[in-house]
């Protein structure tokens, strides 16, 4: 495993851990240092700070995908909260003319409570990103969710056209779950994943997963849907490029 991918394992490990989260975030010797080294992959701490970066890359010729980072909200209150950053962040975009991607989880808005409450706030974030033509990209979770995430996202993707899912490359249900999903018109999201699974779950980092992983991404293509290949590997995307 490379020191980047064991560094996004910490992050997400730290993410769940609300007390561990806390205390970091309220040390004035840590959390500098902690954000320093997020930098690659946070933005920043504010909606503006990623809303400035967004702007820069676009700039650039990039496409652009934000996120307002957070898991396993617990009561609505926070769920609630969650998704009303998220209808936030979504209108910020529209009115700065940024109509590109919104990602996130839905354990993030309710799924930990249930899933019609996930359900409804996934309709409502659905429906503010429509209005400014801007999709949003359900991110995919612990290999124990995946039942539930695609169960949801394939009633709101019956509706909706602006709305896409994440396929994790190492888990070996991932090009039946494809099957089902190609027949829907929204993106789809491959990562080989970063979820610390055990051993028997998932592929493990291996030549044999990014064969995998280009397999995958082969079938998408096949199929005629839109695909966004979410990975740092160069080597991995250089070897995409050549097929």
């Amino acid at each position: 495993m490379s020191k980047q991918v064991e560094f996004v394992n910490a992050l997400k490990s730290l993410a769940r851990n609300k007390q561990m989260k806390a205390s970091l975030m309220n040390s004035k010797e840590l959390h500098p240092l902690l954000l320093r080294a997020a930098q690659r992959f946070v933005t920043g701490e504010k909606r503006n700070d990623g809303l400035l970066v967004a702007k820069q890359l676009m700039e650039k010729g990039y496409f652009i995908s934000l996120e307002y980072i957070g898991e396993n909200t617990i009561t609505i209150g926070e769920a609630e909260q969650a998704k009303n950053e998220f209808l936030q962040l979504i209108e910020d975009m529209g009115t700065q003319s940024i109509q590109e991607t919104v990602s996130f989880d839905l354990s993030h808005i309710g799924l930990n409570i249930d899933e019609e409450t996930a359900y409804r706030h996934f309709i409502e974030l659905v429906e503010r990103a429509k209005v400014h033509n801007m999709t949003l990209m359900v991110s995919m979770e612990e290999a124990a969710r995946t039942d539930e995430i695609l169960t949801i996202y394939k009633k709101v993707a019956a509706k909706y056209e602006n709305v896409g899912i994440t396929i994790q490359a190492y888990l070996p249900r991932s090009s039946h779950d494809l099957n089902e999903l190609l027949h829907y018109p929204g993106k789809i999201r491959l990562v080989k994943g970063a979820y610390q699974e055990l051993a028997h779950v998932t592929f493990p980092r291996s030549s044999e997963l990014n064969n995998r992983y280009l397999q995958l991404a082969e079938q998408v293509i096949q199929a005629g849907n839109p695909l966004s290949l979410a990975t740092h590997d160069e080597l991995l995307l250089a070897e995409c490029e050549k097929r």
